[in-house]
């Protein structure tokens, strides 16, 4: 299972930033994507040196201050033995947690997941097992802080296939999180927020393909309402949605729908969404299992209810970031 993480380019002119992870040479690759042309040419490795990224790690970016960080994992030897550990890949690669190992997720998982707090933290998320057990394994929540050591949580009621991906969002105006995952107990796409600790399945998605990738973009309204469309690869290969609506945890989940036009999907290659609000589009990335690799991600546009521009009242910093970088999109 590979992965693609998608982010507002700081650099504007409506152009998005796809980050995937080379199995080559282990290193992670970017693209700069137009959101009106399609006319591009994908990655290539051209000789990179080789690197400590996973081939098969999940990814996943935010943006503080106009910068953008990309979260991973990593492989190392440490004492002569082999770990893995969730670490920043972009700007500068460094192991979030180095010390105290209570970022590494093991050998087994490579879900990662992350959503922005304030311009000072972010939530990452990982699965790990509970100690004495294997292939059970838990989501645990990693509050990392750029100038202090950073908290770690376990969610004991998330429990996820040992294939989950994993997807979150930030409600801006409450701070609470949105986890998403596949349950090993039921084929369901189930959710917990971070304030009630507690899962749920979302209705009709019991349709999803076994380790789906799963991509997330939330838009916040100015009545503090937001939405949250969540997409995934059903088991035929077909592109599932389902939306949230709502004031925090206190939402509910819509019916699950195809999206038509989409199938034939490379799931080994990943989700990835970002909303477009001037045009009122969610932009999913996708590869076609119809196509060679060499043709890179297909930029489908899914239309939303209408074209908004999402209010910043009250928005933390991590979402206040997200919006100017989609306003500087819509201005160029």
């Amino acid at each position: 299972m590979a992965s693609v993480a998608v982010i507002p380019s700081p650099l504007g002119k409506r152009s998005v930033m796809l980050w995937t992870a080379d199995g080559k040479s282990k290193q992670l690759a970017m693209e700069q994507r137009s959101l009106d042309n399609s006319n591009y040419t994908a990655y290539v490795d051209r000789g990179a040196a080789v690197g400590a990224v996973r081939a098969t790690t999940g990814l996943a970016s935010v943006i503080h201050d106009h910068a953008v960080t990309v979260y991973g994992i990593t492989d190392y030897v440490k004492n002569g033995k082999s770990g893995s550990t969730i670490s920043t890949l972009s700007p500068i690669y460094n192991p979030v947690d180095p010390d105290n190992a209570r970022a590494d997720p093991g050998p087994s998982y490579n879900a990662v997941a992350a959503a922005g707090g304030s311009s000072d933290y972010d939530y990452i998320y990982f699965l790990k097992d509970p100690t004495g057990l294997s292939q059970q394994p838990l989501i645990v929540e990693y509050t990392f802080n750029l100038a202090n050591p950073g908290t770690r949580y376990v969610y004991s009621d998330f429990t996820a296939d040992p294939s989950s991906a994993l997807a979150a969002c930030l409600d801006p105006y409450t701070g609470n999180r949105m986890v998403l995952f596949q349950n090993y107990q039921k084929p369901f796409i189930y959710f917990g927020w971070s304030d009630t600790q507690s899962k749920q399945y979302i209705v009709g998605s019991n349709n999803a393909l076994k380790a789906t990738p799963l991509a997330a973009t939330l838009l916040a309204y100015p009545d503090k309402t937001i939405e949250i469309y969540m997409y995934y690869v059903d088991n035929n290969y077909s592109l599932s949605r389902a939306s949230y609506s709502g004031k925090g945890s206190q939402g509910q989940w819509g019916k699950v729908e195809p999206v038509p036009g989409v199938n034939s999907i490379d799931a080994a290659a990943g989700l990835g969404v970002i909303s477009d609000t001037s045009q009122g589009v969610n932009h999913v990335f996708y590869k076609s299992s119809q196509n060679s690799n060499k043709d890179g991600y297909i930029d489908f546009q899914d239309p939303f209810k209408q074209a908004l521009v999402p209010s910043a009242e009250g928005i933390t910093t991590e979402a206040t970031e997200v919006i100017e970088a989609i306003e500087a999109i819509e201005a160029s």
